[in-house]
């Protein structure tokens, strides 16, 4: 028995049907990962939050190099971990009063660091001005507690403790 119609005809006829109903799924689903573009607020924040990021890893390498010098080695055992800003259980208990030495030295490593503060402040000055106010009063605060163990007023553990007092 033979078809009216020819054989390969009613399989494009199909896959013609076929063809034309998957156009628009795959429109939908193509659009559907492309989410909305970003809103200008989110954009500002994105790129705050780059600045910000670039920023502090700058400082952080600023401060890294300055902690290098060999002339500020003394002083290591008494600094936080570069990386996580703790300090160990020694160093909160450590009762010592820093040598004159050691308090020379702080002042110099201070003035040291303070090139790195002032360039990360006013690169998130110019993104986040509420941020950077913020960073000038931590700083503000470090400085006088700085200030107390220069003068040799406090212990070495008396400042971890007002660190860890002002990180809360």
């Amino acid at each position: 028995m033979t078809s009216r119609h020819p054989p390969q005809r009613r399989p494009r006829h199909k896959l013609m049907l076929l063809a034309v109903a998957a156009v628009p799924l795959l429109f939908v689903a193509g659009c559907a990962g492309m989410g909305p573009a970003p809103t200008a607020a989110q954009r500002e924040v994105a790129s705050s939050n780059s600045t910000g990021q670039a920023a502090l890893a700058q400082f952080k390498a600023c401060t890294l190099a300055v902690r290098a010098r060999p002339e500020f080695a003394p002083l290591l055992p008494h600094l936080p971990d570069p990386m996580t800003e703790q300090f160990s259980m020694a160093q909160m208990t450590n009762e010592a009063r820093p040598t004159a030495q050691e308090a020379a030295l702080l002042a110099a490593a201070s003035d040291a660091q303070s090139g790195c503060f002032r360039t990360v402040v006013a690169e998130v000055q110019s993104v986040r001005p509420d941020v950077a106010t913020i960073m000038g009063n931590s700083r503000a605060t470090v400085l006088q507690v700085q200030a107390q163990l220069v003068e040799r007023r406090i212990t070495w553990g008396g400042v971890c403790a007002t660190a860890a007092a002002h990180r809360c």
